[in-house]
């Protein structure tokens, strides 16, 4: 029991922050963004949930809103640490991808992992909604891949036990109007969005893809999500997952 109420922990997320120093505020607007990328599209990098995910390519939990991951055992630590992931098998038929997750608790020097298998549906125009399988991980939940492109994504959580707001699907795409995971029309610039109209979000990446985070991903998670910068994740703190590895 002990056990699956810390992976249900996991879970629940890592709070927000960085993944490299610096934020999207250090990255110059210069008009011209070589990753054709704004707030709203992933441009021409754009791609879906279930091609971002590849055999034995580590992700990378680098922002996350949900705030309720901490660790409640003093001997292991306080808070979640180096959340990452790495897909073991991906059934192109069924659209089954398992992965193990790796992690560590905060003032502690055991690595973690456990196993869990995500079935990818339809969404937005492509396969872009994973839910859980079973219980061999994670609890039951469901994942919106609402922008992603070839290094990053930012992921709309839902039906995540009773941990955190049960929200509706996000809306699909219609004509005039944008499926930010909101379930509402897409705002104006400017106008002062309703932070309890906005999701819980979480943004995997790559290691090497600094930019763009800063560039693409963080600007769309900014706009859209809720806001609750605590967690960070900065690669001079975090090993690589092939560390990591090496350790368990």
């Amino acid at each position: 029991m002990l056990l699956f109420a810390r992976r249900i922990l996991i879970f629940c997320t890592i709070a927000i922050g960085s993944f490299a120093e610096g934020s999207a505020e250090d990255v110059a607007d210069s008009g011209t963004d070589p990753y054709g990328c704004s707030a709203e599209h992933a441009g021409e990098q754009g791609i879906s949930g279930y091609k971002l995910l590849q055999k034995r390519v580590p992700l990378y939990l680098v922002m996350t809103t949900v705030d309720i991951l901490r660790g409640y055992d003093a001997s292991l630590g306080t808070d979640i640490e180096c959340l990452s992931m790495e897909a073991d098998t991906i059934e192109s038929g069924s659209h089954d991808v398992t992965v193990t997750v790796y992690y560590n608790w905060k003032d502690n020097t055991t690595w973690h992992t456990f196993g869990q298998t995500f079935t990818f549906g339809q969404y937005s125009g492509g396969l872009n909604r994973m839910e859980s399988q079973g219980l061999s991980g994670a609890p039951s939940g469901t994942y919106y891949f609402n922008y992603t492109t070839g290094g990053c994504a930012v992921v709309v959580v839902t039906d995540f036990g009773n941990r955190i707001r049960d929200d509706p699907e996000p809306k699909k795409e219609t004509e005039g109007q944008e499926t930010d995971g909101t379930d509402k029309q897409k705002e104006s610039e400017g106008t002062t969005v309703n932070e309890n109209d906005q999701p819980q979000c979480m943004v995997w990446a790559t290691r090497g893809d600094v930019r763009g985070i800063q560039n693409c991903c963080e600007k769309y998670f900014t706009r859209h999500c809720v806001k609750n910068k605590k967690y960070q994740y900065t690669p001079n703190k975090c090993p690589n997952l092939s560390q990591v590895k090496t350790e368990l």
